[in-house]
């Protein structure tokens, strides 16, 4: 599924309709390092059920567990555990009591960062594009504040000020806009110096205009914002980045096995297992 078209940053993380949501979908696909999962001894020899039963309450999707291996399992006392194509969730370590471990390495690492930056630009920009909106076209006629573009949308809310020479605002009126079109206020002079800002839910809509410097005139230039960025996405997802819900990519590994690779220090945040 293609990220949402619209909604807010409430909509980006958690999901709705078809998008699942950043963090559902992450939490779902990749192991992070946290210490949920204790070392375990693994009643399973068959490499497909004991990764079934190392992955049991690590919050992956279940299509993630399902046909999930434990490579070299069990002669060895290391491997990875694999998801089906192939794409490495983390290392595995056999200790001294025949406990089975879980830890990162920098392969593990390098993996997940193909998958998740590529995502993570895609929804820097899609934020982006969200909040700095073109300006709005802001017009006076017959006694009339009028207010016109992108940023009269519904559930938006927009606030028109009166700024001053020194950029001190004052709000002049707010409203809140129950269909996209137009919004029109009513005054009993000409103001001057109006800047409209819009705004909708927990997301600022920075469209910043000022009246025009002639009755009847239109505005067209912000005050102050840059210019905005490229049209909305709305297509699928990079290819490096795999669309929530789709099979994942196999990954190119490397030949050498976590018996040549060191595990790479906890993040402060949420370690996995500790390597003895």
């Amino acid at each position: 599924p293609a990220l949402p078209e619209d909604g807010d940053l409430r909509t980006l993380l958690l999901g709705d309709g078809p998008w699942p949501g950043l963090a559902p979908f992450t939490a779902g696909n990749f192991l992070s390092e946290w210490p949920g999962v204790e070392p375990r001894r693994l009643a399973a020899r068959d490499p497909h059920a004991a990764a079934a039963e190392l992955l049991e309450g690590t919050g992956l999707a279940d299509r993630v567990i399902e046909g999930a291996t434990l490579d070299r399992w069990p002669a060895a006392q290391r491997g990875y555990v694999r998801t089906r194509t192939g794409r490495a969730l983390a290392a595995w370590k056999r200790d001294d009591e025949g406990r089975i471990t879980l830890y990162a390495t920098r392969h593990v690492y390098r993996d997940q960062a193909g998958h998740l930056l590529p995502l993570a630009m895609v929804a820097s920009e899609w934020i982006l594009e969200r909040v700095f909106r073109p300006a709005a076209e802001v017009s006076w006629a017959a006694g009339t504040l009028r207010v016109e573009g992108d940023v009269v949308r519904k559930g938006a809310r927009l606030v028109a000020y009166v700024e001053d020479e020194d950029g001190r605002r004052k709000s002049l009126v707010s409203a809140q806009i129950e269909k996209d079109g137009a919004m029109t206020v009513p005054l009993e002079a000409r103001p001057d110096g109006v800047v409209v800002v819009g705004r909708r839910g927990n997301l600022p809509w920075i469209s910043v205009s000022r009246l025009a410097a002639h009755a009847g005139s239109r505005s067209s230039a912000p005050a102050g914002p840059p210019e905005p960025v490229p049209a909305t996405r709305t297509g699928p997802l990079p290819r490096s980045a795999p669309a929530p819900g789709t099979p994942e990519r196999t990954p190119t590994r490397p030949a050498d096995a976590p018996d040549d690779e060191t595990p790479t220090v906890a993040p402060p945040t949420a370690p996995l297992p500790r390597r003895p």
